[in-house]
């Protein structure tokens, strides 16, 4: 089925984005999952402090600006477990065989299927070919290309939020309210964000639906394209947007 703005995802979900189509998750308000087109990304597992995707072919990019200390992220191929536990940029191409890059700091660990632990440090280019065991050699990074160049200024773009002022770090969504509204100070209150426009007699929990999460049970998912940010600081800070562990929008 169509993907749904603002649905939160839980272990078992997988987005494909077909041809000419990007897909983005975010995870927390700095770290970001995008896909390439004819690409499947599936999300294995998911517990507190831990994330688990499956990539069996196409390209992904996790353009991670922040990691919380401990964090761990891991990324399943048909040849190859890798291990992310330090913001960075890191590229995954998979097809007759897979390209695991590194750049901006990042670094991880690559298992590959039958052989044993290895270091990935900055600026690397890992190659793993099918075995038994794979093969993994590794080299320099090349520069990057359209791809990457594209990521990186996605990721400047969401970040850099006038919103983002008026609100605790680590919340997702909050460029969504750079875009559909505006600030103001209200006496006795302090600043408010209001939307540009609303249908008449518009209220809170009226445009979308409620669905079952697995890990934070009944969730509202609301239809507005900023809807994610205002639905999730109501609930609370234990919402699904509060940080990284539990992929987003």
């Amino acid at each position: 089925m169509s993907a749904r703005l603002n649905l939160p995802l839980a272990a078992g979900d997988g987005l494909y984005a077909g041809r000419g189509a990007i897909a983005e998750l975010q995870l927390g308000s700095r770290s970001f999952v995008r896909v390439a087109e004819n690409t499947q990304l599936t999300l294995i597992e998911q517990r507190h402090g831990f994330l688990q995707f499956k990539l069996t072919g196409g390209r992904a990019a996790f353009d991670l600006r922040y990691l919380p200390t401990d964090y761990v992220l891991e990324i399943a191929t048909p040849d190859a477990l890798f291990t992310i536990q330090n913001p960075g940029y890191y590229r995954l191409d998979v097809g007759g065989e897979t390209h695991f890059v590194t750049r901006q700091g990042g670094l991880a660990t690559v298992v590959p299927a039958g052989g044993v632990p290895q270091s990935i440090l900055p600026s690397e280019d890992v190659l793993v070919q099918a075995g038994p065991p794979a093969r993994v050699t590794t080299y320099i990074a090349p520069d990057p290309d359209q791809w990457d160049q594209w990521n990186f200024a996605r990721t400047e773009d969401l970040t850099d939020s006038l919103s983002g002022r008026y609100l605790s770090p680590g919340i997702a969504g909050v460029d969504d309210l750079d875009h559909h509204g505006n600030w103001r100070v209200v006496p006795d209150y302090g600043a408010v964000w209001v939307p540009y426009a609303t249908a008449s007699g518009w209220v809170p929990y009226s445009t979308g639906s409620w669905v079952w999460d697995p890990y934070y049970e009944w969730t509202w998912v609301d239809d507005a394209p900023w809807g994610w940010l205002p639905t999730i600081t109501a609930a609370g800070s234990t919402s699904p947007a509060s940080g990284p562990g539990h992929p987003a929008r």
